[in-house]
């Protein structure tokens, strides 16, 4: 991983940091001034939402890293990239309209609260501003804009934190919370593309530049639309035991469950930043047919991503449950076995990500596609049958089980395209198993000693990383060289080489 790269990753995660820690902060916030059922209504309305906003934009946004990464940012691509914003805009407006005309069908099925239609008609404007925020990141991760991606998200953080902790305190109904976040996510869209037109000016188009063929859109549909197909797996896997929740349980319970997938999904922060170079390079070296390149690629991406992912999953197993009463009170509480299988599920998700990526390299998106729509398709299925009978821990251990069939498929699919198990570190992963369980036992020991919430999460996650660090170090999970190429990325190697 070059310096550049690792500056990239770095700054990535700062942004992930502050978009995870903007949950944090606005959670509280909204469990008390909205309760668990407040909670778990306007969770259930952004769940319609991030369904239909990958159909609405045709998935032209995840073609643009496949068709764009790469390419000279000349005149003529920076047309092309224009007509597939207008018809990725029109696509998202036509979905929006029929949103808010299905409001009230959209509440009886997977809400049936009072003002639920409300909801769901004016949550159906984040769907034209989300497909155009999906989109223009999409743009800037084809071509390498990292710093501008991450600012960008930065911004979008800060100022959906600042809508929340101001407007709720000050009265805000819910509906009234969800028109300004319209309004607030709509001018940062609009703002950030007025940005990119007028300082990602194009280069003068050379010879070798004004003769290669860019691919029609016509193209990039055929790869985008089997895309955005497999969202309709992913988003089932995902949320389809939310849709159930919702349908079958109350709002509370729904809005427990919602709560402890926030807290889980702090686990992104250890994977996103590594996805984000690694779909370019990868596709990059697979389009060069380069055997070493796509090898080292994948084994140093495999090392790092166990090396993040693996004690941030373990940690969050043991502190969720904890954090959740302390930031929302009592009415929040959920059991150690629910946090564990939901953390455990999207671990498995996110753990494989690699492989996923090596299919659509691979132009594989319709095998892909079918992997997400078959199992998530499974995923609601038996989530009907169990949900209703079990409860929260049924739909999470339903959600569980489908994962591992599902990425157990991926893996195999990408092996034989680019022999990948061989590539992957499995002798590190297991390492760092082993010290990430080590610093689990000891933070549930604390957790089971101490009673007061606040001395126990903070006793807690002390014991966690003071146990965890040190047998990562005598495992050998964490290197000398590991610990450089973190300094160099953030630009402190210099400064300590200097001072040496």
């Amino acid at each position: 991983m070059g310096a550049s790269t690792g500056r990239a990753v770095v700054l990535k995660a700062v942004a992930d940091i502050a978009a995870r820690a903007s949950g944090l902060l606005t959670f509280p916030v909204m469990a008390h001034y909205l309760g668990p059922a407040g909670y778990g209504s306007f969770g259930q309305v952004n769940t319609v939402v991030m369904f239909l906003v990958p159909f609405a934009s045709l998935g032209l946004g995840g073609a643009m890293v496949r068709t764009f990464a790469g390419r000279s940012w000349t005149p003529r691509l920076r047309g092309r990239v224009g007509r597939v914003t207008m018809i990725t805009t029109l696509s998202a407006i036509g979905m929006t309209v029929a949103m808010a005309l299905a409001a009230p069908l959209l509440n009886s099925l997977f809400l049936d609260v009072p003002d639920g239609d409300d909801l769901f008609r004016w949550g159906s404007l984040l769907i034209l501003v989300g497909a155009l925020e999906l989109y223009s990141l999409d743009v800037m991760r084809a071509r390498s804009w990292l710093a501008h991606y991450s600012l960008f998200q930065l911004v979008m953080a800060a100022a959906i934190t600042a809508l929340t902790v101001i407007a709720l305190p000050a009265g805000a109904s819910l509906v009234e919370l969800l028109q300004l976040t319209v309004l607030v996510k709509g001018l940062a869209v609009v703002g950030n593309g007025v940005l990119l037109a007028n300082t990602r000016k194009p280069e003068r188009d050379s010879q070798a530049a004004d003769a290669e063929d860019l691919p029609e859109i016509s193209r990039m549909l055929r790869f985008g639309l089997p895309y955005t197909v497999a969202g309709l797996g992913l988003f089932l896997m995902n949320f389809g035991d939310r849709l159930v929740i919702g349908a079958y349980l109350d709002a509370a319970d729904l809005g427990r469950y919602v709560a402890v997938y926030a807290l889980a999904s702090v686990m992104l922060l250890a994977s996103a930043p590594l996805f984000l170079p690694f779909y370019p390079q990868l596709m990059a070296a697979v389009r060069a047919k380069n055997k070493g390149a796509i090898a080292a690629i994948y084994r140093s991406y495999h090392r790092y991503l166990s090396l993040s992912l693996i004690p941030v999953a373990a940690y969050l197993a043991v502190i969720i449950g904890p954090v959740q009463v302390l930031l929302a009170g009592d009415a929040f509480a959920v059991s150690t076995l629910l946090v564990a299988l939901i953390v455990a599920g999207l671990f498995l998700d996110q753990w494989n990500g690699l492989a996923h990526y090596v299919l659509y390299c691979y132009d594989r998106a319709v095998l892909a596609q079918n992997f997400w729509i078959g199992f998530g398709v499974l995923n609601l299925l038996i989530n009907l049958l169990v949900t209703p009978r079990l409860g929260l821990e049924g739909a999470a251990a339903v959600t569980l089980f489908t994962f591992v069939l599902l990425e157990v498929c991926m893996l195999t699919a990408a092996t034989q395209l680019a022999d990948v198990f061989s590539h992957s570190q499995w002798a590190h992963a297991l390492r760092t198993f082993v010290a990430a369980g080590a610093g689990a036992l000891a933070g549930t020991i604390i957790l089971e000693v101490i009673e007061a919430e606040a001395t126990r999460v903070v006793a807690g996650t002390l014991a966690f990383w003071f146990v965890c660090i040190p047998a990562a170090v005598a495992l050998r999970v964490v290197e000398r060289a590991d610990v450089q190429r973190l300094l160099h990325a953030v630009g402190l190697r210099r400064i300590v080489e200097s001072q040496a």
